[in-house]
Parts: C-alpha cells; sequence; structure tokens
C-alpha cells in the first residue's frame, strides 16, 4: 500500500496545533509546550509545520528553536548538566508571500503537492517513540487553505493527532472558537486541549468556554465517548512584543508546564483506556456470526478514514471487506457527519406516518429518478436490508394475490421461487425464504416456504468468462429441456466480462435451452394448489451464499417468464446495488426491470443504517382501500427518520459522481449493462493461476475466490489466510473457504492493484 494513503497508526504523545483563525498565537503555544515539553525529561521533542507562508520573515520554525534553546539554557545553568531534551525541527514547505497557503501557491507556483507534503509528515512522525513528542503546527485557521486548495482539517486528519485548539482572544472570539472545535470534532479529531493566550483575560472569552465546557462534562457520563477538552489560559496578560519573547517565556512557562504535564497524563490514560478496552469488550459484547468459544485476539478499533482502519497496536490495515460491505465512498467523510448533524440539530427523529420532511423527499427523489428509473413509483423505508426484503414480499404477495390467486382454501399458501445459496438476512421471513443453509437450518422454526433453482455458476480461469454447470443443475436442465445439445463447450465461453452482460446473449442458443427448462419447472410449480407468490433473487452475485457469480443470462431468462406468468420479481439489491458490481442497479446488468427491488448497505456511504424499498405503482395500488387493514402494516420507530435519509440523499449523489463511476459515464449512458472493475484482468489471471484456487471472478468493486476444498461457510481453509493478510497491512473476511477483497468507488487503481498483489503473495505462500 502506498504510504502516501494509508492512515497513521495513532501514537502518544503527538499534538496538532490548530487555530480558530489566524493570528491566534500558535507559534508561541508550540514554542512553550515544546520547550515544557523537552524539559519534561522528554528524549525527543519534533516540531514540524506542513505550510508555511512569509518565508523568510517569518519562520515559525525559528521561534520554537528559539524557545527550546532558551529553555535548556536555564537547564543547565539551574542543575549544572548539559543532558537535555532535543529538538528535532522541520519546515515542509514555505512560501515568500505572506498570505493563505493556496494564495501563495498560485503565484509562486505549487512547491509541493498536499501529498507529497503529507509523506514527508508522516515520515517524521514514524521516526517517533514512546518517549518522545510529535507537535505538528497548522496554519492559519482550522479549515484554512492547503496550498492545493483543500481544506487543512481534511489534509491532516488521516494522521490521527490529538489536537491541541488555540482559541481567539478578540471580539467574536468565541462564535470562531467554538465553530472551529466542532469543525474538528465533524471530522473525528480528540480535541485534547483548548487554549487561549493570557491576553484574553480582559476579554473573558476564556472563561466563558470553560463554563460552557465544565456544564458538558457534569452531563457527561464515565461511558460517553464525547470529548471534553481541558480548558486553559497560558502566559501572561501582557504579550510578547510588550515583554520581548523571553521575558514571555519567563512568565509563560509555569502555565505550559502544567499543560504539558495534563496532556501527558490525558495521552496515558487514554492509553490504559484502549489496553483494557478487548477486555471488557470480551466480557460485555456478544458478537454476530462469531464463535465466542474460539475468539483468540480480539481487535480494538481506534479510528477509521478513507479505506483505512486504524487498529491499536497494530496500526492502519485496508478495510478489505468494506466493514460488511457498506462502505461505498470511505469512512469518515465529513460531508457525511454534516448531512448527519444538520439533520439531527434540525430534526433529531420526527413522527412519519402521514407526514413528509426534506431528508425523506429528497432520498425518495434521489432513488425514483436513479435506480428506481423508468419503473419504480413509490419508496418505503425501513431500517436495514433484512426488514427491506420483508417489505419486498409483504408488497409481493398482495401483489400476486390481486392478480387472481386464491390462498383462501386450507392448506393453500404462497410460496417463494429463488435460487440455491441465496440468502436475504436474518430477520424471521426472509430466512423461511431462502433455501437452507448455515444460517437457519439450525433454527427450529425453519420451514423454508419456497422452491430453489439450481443454475450456472459464472469464473474467470484466466483468459476467459466460463460457465459451470454444476451435476445438479445438468440433472435439472436435462429433466425440462428437450435437448442439451446447445450447450457445446464454445456456448460456455466468453471472452470478456462485458460479453456476459451483452443484450444480444437473450437470442443465443443458449438462452433458449434456459427459456425451455424455466417454462417447464415453472409449469410444474406454479399450480393452482402450490401457488408462487414472488420471485426473489440476489442480481448477479449471491453475497452471504458464497459470492457465487450467477450466469446473468439465467436470472434474466427467469424473470422474465416469471413477468409473463403474473409472479413479481423481487430483486434483493442490498449486496449489489449501488455501483458494488461495476453497474448503478442490477435492471441494467440483466436488462429486466423488477416489480421491487430492496436497497440498504451501501445506501448511506456506510455511515448509518438505513434500508428502502421500491415499487411500482401497481403494487402501491393494491393496498388501497376503504379500510387501513388494507394498508401495508409494517413499520418501525425509527421509519424514514431524518438523519438516515439525509446522509442517504448525500451519499447517492456523491457515489453517482465519483470518478471511477464518472469515467465509464459515456459509455453506461448508451451501454449501461458494461459494467467497470476496479481488478485488472492481469491481475486477476494471476490469481486465477495459482495452484488451490478456483472459481475466481471480480466485477465492479468485488473481487473473489475459492481457496482449498469448497466447504462452504463453515470451512477453516481460509482461516490462515485472513492471520496472513492481517500481517500485510488488509483487513478481511472470508464466507468459510471463499475468500474476497472489496474496495470503495473512490479507491484509487493503485490501491485495488496493491490490494490484489497482497492476496497474491498471500495464496502463493500457500
Amino acid at each position: 500500500m502506498s504510504e502516501n494513503n494509508s492512515l497513521e497508526a495513532s501514537i502518544a504523545n503527538a499534538f496538532c496545533i490548530v487555530g480558530a483563525n489566524t493570528g491566534v498565537g500558535k507559534t508561541l503555544v508550540s514554542a512553550g509546550l515544546a520547550a515544557a515539553f523537552q524539559a519534561r525529561g522528554t528524549e525527543v521533542v519534533r516540531y514540524v509545520k506542513p505550510w508555511q507562508t512569509g518565508a523568510p520573515q517569518d519562520f515559525d520554525e525559528r521561534t520554537v528553536r528559539r524557545a527550546v534553546a532558551w529553555r535548556q539554557e536555564k537547564q543547565r545553568a539551574q542543575v549544572s548538566t548539559s543532558r537535555v531534551g532535543i529538538l528535532e525541527a522541520r519546515t515542509m514547505v514555505a512560501y515568500a508571500a505572506p498570505v493563505s497557503p493556496h494564495v501563495a501557491a498560485r503565484s509562486e507556483g505549487l512547491l509541493k503537492t498536499d501529498e507529497a507534503v503529507l509523506h514527508e509528515v508522516r515520515a517524521f512522525l514514524r521516526e517517533q517513540r514512546a518517549q518522545d513528542v510529535f507537535l505538528l503546527e497548522g496554519a492559519g485557521g482550522v479549515a484554512s487553505p492547503t496550498p492545493e486548495g483543500a481544506l487543512q482539517c481534511d489534509v491532516l486528519q488521516p494522521l490521527g493527532l490529538s489536537a491541541v485548539l488555540v482559541g481567539c482572544s478578540k471580539l467574536g472570539g468565541i462564535s470562531a472558537t467554538l465553530a472551529a472545535f466542532e469543525c474538528l470534532q465533524m471530522r473525528g479529531f480528540h480535541v485534547a486541549a483548548l487554549l487561549f493566550l493570557g491576553h484574553d483575560l480582559g476579554v473573558g472569552n476564556a472563561s466563558f468556554v470553560a463554563e460552557l465546557f465544565e456544564k458538558r462534562r457534569h452531563v457527561l457520563s464515565d461511558s460517553s465517548t464525547a470529548s471534553v477538552p481541558h480548558v486553559a489560559v497560558v502566559g501572561p496578560s501582557q504579550g510578547a512584543d510588550e515583554l520581548g519573547f523571553e521575558g514571555w517565556l519567563q512568565q509563560s512557562m509555569p502555565a505550559f508546564d502544567t499543560l504539558a504535564f495534563a496532556l501527558a497524563s490525558a495521552e496515558a490514560e487514554r492509553t490504559l483506556r484502549t489496553r483494557t478496552m478487548a477486555e471488557q469488550g470480551e466480557a460485555l459484547l456478544w458478537w454476530p456470526f462469531t464463535q465466542h468459544a474460539t475468539v483468540e485476539n480480539v481487535g480494538v478499533i481506534e479510528r477509521a478514514c478513507g479505506d483505512d482502519i486504524v487498529f491499536a497496536g497494530e496500526g492502519s490495515l485496508f478495510d478489505a471487506c468494506a466493514s460488511w460491505w457498506t462502505q461505498s465512498l470511505g469512512h469518515g467523510r465529513d460531508d457525511l457527519a454534516q448531512e448527519a448533524a444538520t439533520a439531527a440539530g434540525r430534526f433529531g427523529h420526527v413522527m412519519f406516518p402521514g407526514n413528509v420532511h426534506e431528508p425523506a423527499v429528497a432520498l425518495a427523489r434521489a432513488l425514483i429518478k436513479g435506480v428506481g428509473e423508468g419503473w419504480a413509483e413509490r419508496v418505503f423505508y425501513s431500517d436495514n436490508g433484512s426488514t427491506a426484503a420483508e417489505v419486498a414480499l409483504k408488497m409481493a404477495f398482495r401483489l400476486r394475490l390481486s392478480r387472481g390467486v386464491d390462498t383462501k382454501n386450507e392448506g393453500r399458501t404462497l410460496r417463494v421461487l429463488g435460487l440455491r445459496d441465496s440468502y436475504h438476512g436474518d430477520t424471521m421471513g426472509v430466512m423461511d425464504a431462502a433455501s437452507p443453509n448455515v444460517f437457519n437450518a439450525r433454527e427450529p422454526w425453519y420451514q423454508g416456504r419456497g422452491v430453489w433453482l439450481p443454475f450456472p455458476v459464472v469464473s474467470f480461469n484466466g483468459t476467459a468468462w466460463t460457465l459451470t454447470f454444476g451435476e445438479d443443475y445438468v440433472e435439472w436442465l436435462g429433466a425440462h429441456a428437450s435437448s442439451l445439445t446447445p450447450l457445446v463447450p464454445d456456448a460456455a465461453l466468453f471472452p470478456s466480462r462485458e460479453s456476459l452482460f451483452a443484450p444480444q446473449r437473450h437470442s443465443t442458443p443458449l438462452a433458449h435451452v434456459y427459456e425451455r427448462a424455466v417454462r417447464s419447472a415453472l409449469d410444474a410449480l406454479d399450480t393452482p394448489d402450490a401457488p408462487l407468490g414472488a420471485l426473489l433473487l440476489e442480481p448477479v452475485v449471491h453475497g452471504s451464499g458464497g459470492m457465487l457469480f450467477v450466469d446473468p443470462l439465467f436470472q434474466a431468462v427467469l424473470a422474465c417468464e416469471a413477468k409473463a406468468r403474473g409472479i413479481p420479481v423481487v430483486f434483493d439489491e442490498v449486496f449489489v446495488g449501488f455501483w458494488r458490481l461495476g453497474f448503478a442497479r442490477a435492471a441494467d446488468a440483466l436488462g429486466v426491470s423488477p416489480d421491487i427491488a430492496c436497497y440498504s448497505k451501501s445506501l448511506t456511504g456506510g455511515l448509518v443504517p438505513l434500508g428502502v424499498t421500491l415499487a411500482t405503482a401497481e403494487v402501491f395500488r393494491c393496498f388501497l382501500g376503504a379500510s387501513k387493514a388494507q394498508a401495508l402494516l409494517h413499520g418501525h420507530s425509527f421509519t424514514a427518520y431524518p438523519i438516515g435519509c439525509a446522509v442517504a440523499a448525500r451519499a447517492v449523489a456523491a457515489m453517482k459522481a465519483t470518478a471511477r463511476v464518472q469515467a465509464h459515464s459515456v459509455v453506461q449512458a448508451s451501454t449501461p449493462w458494461v459494467p467497470f472493475c476496479a481488478f485488472s484482468d492481469e491481475g486477476l489471471a494471476s490469481l486465477a493461476a495459482l495452484p488451490g484456487v478456483s472459481r475466481v471472478w471480480a466485477l465492479g468493486t468485488v473481487f473473489a475466490g475459492v481457496w482449498g476444498a469448497d466447504a462452504g461457510y463453515t470451512g477453516t481453509g481460509a482461516a490462515d489466510v485472513v492471520k496472513k493478510l492481517r500481517a500485510r497491512g488488509v483487513y478481511a473476511r472470508t464466507l468459510g473457504n471463499v475468500f474476497y477483497g472489496m474496495t470503495t468507488l473512490e479507491t484509487t487503481p493503485e490501491k485495488a492493484s496493491w490490494l490484489l498483489e497482497r492476496y497474491l503473495e498471500v495464496l502463493r505462500e500457500g
């Protein structure tokens, strides 16, 4: 992984000194803290200024060096020893004009990119040892622009430094200070201290802010994760200009010594909490899909940003499972956090039935014009993918009844039609809508209310894309098709990923075989005594069922035949939706529009839970009537909660606008069925060629394969793969012997290649 893009591991006693505005005294605070920490016996104080303007007249590094040298001389005179702490100070880039860095870069040229500066800061930070202190001084205010025009707080966020915020002591400074504090919190900064220089005593900003935070401290319990900073006034009421720099230092050092002690103590306490968190979690928590009897090492997640998660004691790991497939835009996005905060402040949660609010309407409009374009007219909100599928089945069954199916006779009930190995969630209704599997078969109430067909599987052999017809599928196909002659080897080989989705496949001999088989099967399955109430599909890829890439032509034929017979078609796009597999929606991939579709997981960019079920006007009309009993009697306390809707509306817009999707927008405008892929065919071919690896494929932001014997979800063959990947900077999960890797839509091609290389390294080792 390129270290320019990796998330920095958290380091104790590493602080980012930022200001509520320019000219508030950041450099004086940096100088005072550097002098105080080196006097505490710190081996090395590292000071860095990423962006400096006004050089060479203004060099903040020079001021810090001067303060530390003055303190060192004082120490030597007092204790008669030459052994004092060391200061290492660096300025990464300096502009001559005394203006904002982005203005200076425009006039003088971009001397270094933000990425290059961050790379140098990281290299300096990685020299840090446990007994050292790291101080980074920002330029201007918290949200001042960098030379490239990004916000400073966004560029510095991945470093994971605790923040020391220098407040504004001027009239109006309270507002500026609190706004800066909230700006930092919105980006996940831990604000360790909020300081005001001594001349604030005549203004009163510090006392007001201190009282405000003291009230918050009393309200918060010990279990709260909210950050309440240490508030202090440092230095005398006169400034350095009045007292002279050394005179100002002389009077300021007691306050800075106290502050350094407070910061070091707080960091030690925070480190201790992190060390004990795993033990506490193991004693208190019940993890999903986890056998507690075999848990060995509990991971402690400190934070996440972009593609990466930071684990205590391990550092930065690439999130190769997209945090259970929810991350489509990366962790820690300030735009989504701001949407959540705005909606929380404006609404909190409000009652939804019979009411509207702007986030719910905005998201519904975006969905109807987006994934529902051309077929959907209504949006029903729920709280996750499983419940979105539950709602979809209720809708589908009512639609089926409205089309003349009779279930009044005793023992006659609607059944679900689906594919083997599909899975739609963990609530009771949709667990019954899946074939027997490890997730439901041990539950005593499971009845399996449906029929599930075998299907052909797609994989990549290194040179071509192939269809595998399992023995169960060939047996089923032979029972329903008049001839298997069209299934010659050439019909099962495809030169490219795109050719699997080409509309021309619908007129091939294989399509006709599928049609005959499906029609024959439905003639036998959909009978008056045992009617089918819905076709429920995970389009293209089965997620939890083993990352199986289903022949899209087979699913398209099945959906078309179901629609022709009046069987409602439901697409469960909880996993595959919103470009996860390289196309916006399943309707584009299959060339068939559903009656109902479900979305969740990446819907909100991975920030908050939300589920939606989209439906046609015909489905909606089935629930209209004079009696409330005819309505869709389904809902949740937090249905259409404004925070979730607002975040999702922003996330949907962001996903649509990502560079990766935009790069294919021209092609997809005329051929929306053409999927993009984050992983090269060359890299995939190398994976397919490895001994012990089988059934490899890649689509959109996902690649997957089977390692060793395919033992299903309970297989342990890939367990060592996960451990070895973790040692190489990758956090991965497997589905038994099925391994997979996943990126976000904004992961760079270089990082996607890096991820695939790590899997190749591990699997080559065997």
